[in-house]
């Protein structure tokens, strides 16, 4: 089992290596984001330029993994949040329960309302941030952390 999480934890460091694209902003974009992020440390994630408005062409993915496949992780967004409306066709954020895209969806936001806390029902979360070319806002901001029962 320990071998097992060894090569998880090591491809988990070389794929942002091998697949760039996967991690990184669209070209052209003024800032990159997105990620792989170890929940071992309570941390943060924000859009590009958060609190001041986010670029536009923004397609970032933050991958959150526990330690311990035994632990969940908690997200709590900070208040100011703020995305173009428009029944988040444009600008949103996604998080799944799981490691990829392709993951159980927790919750697609946008709008002028944080999300309340979403909590993960294994050791990992997918979050997905996108923003169309029109009408950017301050994005969000939120942390993460292991889930304490």
């Amino acid at each position: 089992m320990e071998k097992m999480y060894s090569c998880l934890w090591l491809c988990g460091c070389f794929l942002p290596l091998l697949l760039p694209s996967a991690v990184k902003a669209d070209e052209g974009a003024s800032e990159q984001c997105g990620g792989y992020l170890d929940a071992s440390d309570a941390g943060y994630i924000t859009t590009p330029g958060y609190p001041q408005e986010y670029p536009p062409h923004q397609n970032c993915h933050w991958v959150i993994t526990a330690p311990e496949p035994s632990q969940r992780i908690v997200l709590n967004f900070n208040p100011h949040f703020e995305m173009e409306k428009l029944d988040c066709r444009y600008d949103y954020v996604e998080i799944h329960d799981g490691n990829s895209e392709s993951s159980d969806l927790l919750g697609k936001h946008c709008s002028n309302i944080a999300p309340a806390p979403i909590i993960s029902s294994g050791p990992s979360l997918h979050i997905k941030f996108v923003s169309d070319y029109a009408q950017q806002g301050a994005g969000f901001s939120l942390r993460y952390e292991i889930y304490k029962t």
